[in-house]
């Protein structure tokens, strides 16, 4: 079989089309387009900035002595508590 052929045991199924379905393709203003990207990229902005904060302690939430880079760990305060559990 060459590059080119198409197995013959492929089977082709039928993807559903706007002209199927009878429905129109969902559509947003846009102004609510924009909303939605600047939302995206600010909690993009936020998760980062949380990264860094640990990841190099900026001071921010975790001190410098705390950072991921120093030996300190991200999920000590979050996971500190738990001694016991299925994990």
């Amino acid at each position: 079989m060459s590059i080119k052929e198409t197995p013959t045991t492929a089977k082709r199924v039928p993807v559903p089309t706007v002209a199927d379905t009878g429905t129109p393709p969902a559509t947003i203003s846009p102004t609510a387009a924009k909303l939605l990207a600047l939302t995206r990229v600010g909690l993009g902005f936020i998760f980062a900035w949380a990264f860094l904060d640990k990841m190099f302690g900026l001071g921010y939430a975790t001190p410098e002595q705390g950072a991921w880079i120093n030996g300190g760990s991200p999920t000590k305060g979050f996971l500190g508590g738990v001694d016991h559990g299925p994990f």
